[in-house]
């Protein structure tokens, strides 16, 4: 009784390591997909802060009236 149950138990512990290596692959993929998420996200910021520079530059220049 005592080998079938170490036997038993082996199989639980084999079967709960697959379940670790399953959790740990999806969880690099997660980490995977966030890191170009935010590259994604931080590109389209710095885009988005270029255009703001520049109408910001557009709105601080002096105009002149021409009489």
């Amino acid at each position: 009784m005592d080998t079938e149950m170490k036997q038993a138990f082996s199989k639980i512990d084999q079967h709960f390591e697959k379940i670790d290596e399953r959790f740990e692959k999806m969880d690099q993929k997660i980490d995977n997909r966030v890191d170009e998420l935010a590259a994604v996200m931080n590109h389209s910021f710095d885009e988005l802060g270029k255009k703001v520079d520049k109408n910001t530059e557009s709105i601080n220049q002096p105009t002149y009236c021409k009489y």
